[in-house]
């Protein structure tokens, strides 16, 4: 009999001390689970901005190689545009703008070993949308006239065209690259991107690189390139960064 009561004991204590330690694994996975979250993210974040930072020296070379003048993907001056890499791949484009996401198109064969998709030119956190997250946009406002990000002195696609780097007034507040994995201003108008997370990651003309809270970034042009305008993407200020007031005699950042 006593040793059935020890037993008993014996079976009560180990009850007591597996839900002790069930509840101590629990409260440290409580604990590091957000923990690991937050250093996985600042992971991402750090490998973004040295992406964002290695794009925009590449960006700058092909501007020393050029006579100074940036990317400029698509001839303003027609309507539909066959792009091509050495390699044979090849596609067409419908809309002017898109030159946002093909300003590496022209510099790959000679900047990026021929590669359609250098993951440099990518943020690094995954967005369940592909092996790596948007590409990085390079403003709108570089691919018209400033007079075009001036609502009162637009007219339209005359003003479309390409810049030299040293138009660029303020290049440590102008913005030359953004991520948009996860940016958007306004998600009650387009449901194709994520809300915003509260913070931007952009480069910038100058060569830096940094995360920016939404309340150091000026608003753009609202109607963004305008619904009237052909080969338009956004008739709306959709993302920080990309239409900027003023074009590149203006300021993305206070």
């Amino acid at each position: 009999m006593a040793r059935n009561r020890y037993q008993s004991r014996l079976v009560a204590f180990s009850l007591i001390e597996t839900c002790v330690v069930i509840t101590i694994v629990a409260a440290l996975l409580a604990v590091a689970i957000p923990i690991l979250s937050s250093i996985q993210s600042q992971r991402g974040r750090v490998a973004t901005l040295s992406r964002l930072k290695n794009s925009a020296a590449i960006i700058m070379l092909y501007a020393s190689d050029e006579r100074n003048l940036l990317p400029l993907p698509l001839n303003p001056s027609v309507d539909r545009w066959k792009i091509s890499l050495a390699s044979g791949w090849s596609d067409t484009a419908i809309r002017y703008f898109e030159s946002i996401w093909l300003w590496h198109v022209v510099m790959s064969d000679r900047y990026f070993d021929g590669k359609l998709n250098p993951p440099v030119t990518f943020a690094a956190a995954r967005n369940g949308r592909g092996t790596y997250g948007s590409r990085f946009k390079m403003p709108c406002a570089y691919f018209a006239r400033p007079e075009f990000w001036d609502q009162s002195t637009r007219t339209g696609r005359s003003q479309y065209g390409g810049h030299r780097l040293d138009e660029i007034l303020f290049p440590a507040s102008k913005t030359l690259l953004v991520s948009i994995a996860h940016v958007i201003i306004d998600p009650s108008v387009s449901r194709d991107h994520d809300p915003m997370p509260g913070m931007v990651p952009a480069a910038m003309a100058d060569g830096s690189a940094a995360v920016y809270d939404p309340g150091r970034l000026l608003p753009g042009v609202k109607t963004g390139e305008g619904r009237e305008s052909p080969g338009m993407l956004h008739p709306f200020d959709a993302y920080y960064g990309m239409h900027t007031v003023n074009g590149i005699r203006g300021r993305d950042i206070r």
